[in-house]
């Protein structure tokens, strides 16, 4: 028989774009990795080897430390987004603005994606037209079930990441109209007022409220602001790299001085064209 053809929907501009991003960011880890090799030779080569070994240990743990940093800093920003009521993966907003710090583009920058076509709308004052009004019950919904986490001392972004499926039903009541919505907010709150919980307990279990009273020392945890834990993080992210230099000069006193290298360095293109040269100066400099 005729083979009909599939639907056609048009071209997807949002995926050009991330396509578009990523493509930047290869070139410019490139860019950075090549001039990272080239100043490191640089520096062995103006300043000798006992130089450039302590410049690569303190670029490792800057590294070390900026990683930490990002990771705590982006918890935050979705701990911020879900105060909101912002859904950091099915809201477009929460989307654009995690992909926005894990990138440092924003996507309405780009040529027809969702995010530019909402900031046209917004600069046009048609504000019925924009994901934020459109989303307006959904986000009163996850404000109520976040807030009541934040009562019984639940990590709201830890509780979204490990239960995706009570966000993605909130997304899918959306679908069943705005009146809908209506009932199944006043049916939460009324729930949180009864039971402490969105949702009623089963047949035969204890409620939170219940619970809470029962046992208050399960209850006694306030969660803080993840950015709160930014000193501690920075500092175990110290430690680790310094645990990684006592490994390293205990390889380097043992022979193992280019596997120790390998390990450390991590520039692959950069060990295959100095191999011989940085074993050599490795073996002589007491690090």
């Amino acid at each position: 028989g005729r083979l009909l053809p599939r639907k056609y929907r048009g071209p997807d501009f949002n995926k050009r774009a991330e396509n578009k991003v990523a493509k930047l960011l290869d070139e410019k880890n490139k860019k950075d990795l090549l001039e990272y090799a080239e100043q490191v030779r640089t520096i062995e080569r103006t300043q000798g080897p006992r130089a450039r070994a302590r410049f690569e240990r303190k670029a490792r743990r800057d590294r070390l430390i900026k990683k930490a940093e990002k990771k705590i800093r982006l918890k935050q920003l979705k701990y911020d987004l879900l105060k909101e009521g912002i859904d950091p993966v099915h809201d477009n907003e929460g989307r654009q603005k995690i992909f926005k710090y894990n990138t440092g583009y924003d996507l309405a920058d780009f040529d027809r994606t969702r995010e530019q076509t909402e900031r046209m709308a917004r600069e046009e004052g048609v504000e019925y037209a924009t994901f934020r009004f459109r989303r307006m019950l959904n986000r009163e919904m996850i404000r109520l079930v976040v807030q009541n986490l934040l009562d019984r001392g639940i990590d709201p972004v830890l509780y979204y990441d490990r239960n995706p499926q009570v966000f993605r039903e909130i997304q899918k009541d959306s679908f069943k109209g705005k009146q809908h919505m209506f009932e199944r907010i006043d049916e939460v709150k009324k729930n949180i007022e009864l039971y402490m919980s969105p949702e009623p307990p089963r047949a035969g279990e204890m409620s939170v409220k219940e619970e809470m009273k029962k046992y208050p020392e399960r209850f006694k945890k306030k969660i803080k602001e993840p950015i709160r834990s930014l000193n501690k993080v920075r500092g175990r992210a110290i430690k680790k790299a310094q645990r990684e230099e006592e490994r390293l000069k205990e390889d380097i006193k043992a022979g193992k001085t280019l596997d120790s290298l390998r390990r450390f360095v991590k520039l692959k293109d950069f060990k295959e064209r100095q191999e011989d040269a940085v074993k050599n100066a490795l073996e002589k400099a007491q690090i």
